[in-house]
């Protein structure tokens, strides 16, 4: 089974979007597989540059190629705690209970935005699923072809024996001020 949450697309300065978090006990952020010496970084920013170097429909909104996205570390905390709060609360929800959102997180996290956007998925236990999934739903695929973000950070964390799903993904687009 696949979840996705519904994308949160850019929004300008100032604007919010939902968020959650939770109890992190037994919690593992891991890259691909073990076995590969590379780290979700890496794996990432190939696959998305990868995927954002060639013109794409998305839905019935085409996309020109887009620029190459840089990771941030700023916007990895941010994706971070959202996948650890998903996974604690078995939730796919963009807004946490607080009412926090992904705007709200890159900030808490020492990341001043002007655009802002997230794709959620749960249940893939590879990257490659995951992006998959994003790249089949309008929303989501309209996010990774944005050519207004140029940062971008993606967190992974295991389920539990409690959780729905194996895995909690949270891709956080960017654009920082300038």
């Amino acid at each position: 089974m696949i979840a996705l949450g519904a994308a949160v697309g850019a929004f300008a300065a100032g604007a919010a979007h939902p968020a959650d978090a939770g109890d992190t006990a037994g919690t593992t952020i891991t890259g691909e597989a073990e076995s590969r010496p590379e780290t979700l970084e890496t794996a990432a920013t190939q696959l998305l540059n990868e995927l954002r170097s060639q013109p794409r429909d998305c839905g019935a909104v085409s996309f020109d190629a887009a620029p190459p996205l840089r990771w941030d570390s700023a916007l990895a905390a941010a994706a971070a705690a959202h996948s650890l709060w998903m996974q604690a609360t078995d939730s796919t929800r963009h807004e946490q209970d607080d009412g926090s959102t992904v705007a709200d997180r890159a900030e808490d996290a020492g990341y001043r935005w002007e655009a802002i956007g997230e794709n959620l998925a749960a249940g893939p236990t590879r990257l490659a699923d995951a992006v998959t999934g994003w790249l089949d739903s309008p929303p989501h695929c309209e996010n990774l072809m944005n050519p207004e973000f140029e940062e971008f950070a993606i967190a992974r964390v295991s389920g539990t024996p409690r959780n729905r799903f194996a895995t909690w993904w949270t891709l956080v687009l960017a654009r920082p001020r300038p």
